[in-house]
């Protein structure tokens, strides 16, 4: 599984989604450095690239291709759901 998150320095919900991120992966048996890559919207192509996507707000999680915004990984469970349907 490979999955890019997408964040910002100050956003707070990023944070939490981060560290849920870590406790997940770690659950099922993937390494948070190996699988995730991180990019941050302070990076000028990284914000060109979610607007190309219609994309105006972080967190947000892309993986092979599907996006999930916080609506839909702010819950442990649903991220935990949406990580486990995506392990290879």
């Amino acid at each position: 599984m490979k999955l890019e998150l997408f964040t910002s320095q100050t956003c707070t919900n990023c944070r939490t989604l981060k560290r849920h991120l870590k406790e997940i992966l770690d659950e099922i048996g993937e390494d948070y450095d190996m699988v995730v890559s991180e990019k941050s919207i302070e990076d000028g192509e990284v914000m060109a690239e979610l607007l190309m996507l219609n994309v105006d707000s972080v967190p947000l999680i892309r993986i092979e291709g599907k996006l999930f915004g916080w609506d839909r990984t702010r819950d442990k469970t649903s991220l935990k759901k949406i990580l486990t349907e995506h392990k290879k």
